[in-house]
């Protein structure tokens, strides 16, 4: 049986027809959320006494409402700065809040301490200004 020229069998026709909607328009459905990121704001410090914590440990500052936390990683003589991790983005310092508690995670292979999580006792508040700390460690 012969077809004339430009003719496809039914299925095949609609198949196309679906391919080409779903290439027009499906990249325009998927956009990622856009965000307004928060407020941050400049936070750094030091863990006393230097040397307690190995360098490269990480230390967080946790919001009690399970907001967004900051981290940083604390150097040889103790000092760190925060950022914060929004929508897979680095945001410079942190969101201001009262009560943050902070947790010191050594990295695994570093001195005795490897592998360990250390919780300080004190509570933290980060205000809208540049914040500087003293964590000390007992």
């Amino acid at each position: 049986m012969l077809r004339r020229r430009g003719e496809g069998t039914p299925p095949a026709r609609a198949t196309a027809a679906v391919m080409l909607v779903a290439v027009l328009v499906l990249p325009g459905c998927y956009r990622k959320p856009t965000y307004a990121p928060p407020d941050t704001y400049p936070v750094s410090g030091k863990v006393v006494p230097a040397g307690k914590v190995p360098a490269n440990s990480l230390i967080k500052f946790i919001p009690p409402e399970g907001d967004l936390a900051a981290e940083g990683t604390i150097e040889a003589d103790g000092s760190f700065t925060l950022k914060t991790l929004f929508h897979e983005e680095w945001l410079p310092g942190a969101v201001a809040g009262p009560g943050r508690s902070v947790e010191i995670l050594v990295p695994l292979g570093a001195d005795q301490l490897g592998g360990q999580k250390i919780e300080v006792k004190e509570k933290f508040t980060i205000g809208p200004k540049e914040n500087q700390f003293t964590v000390t460690l007992k």
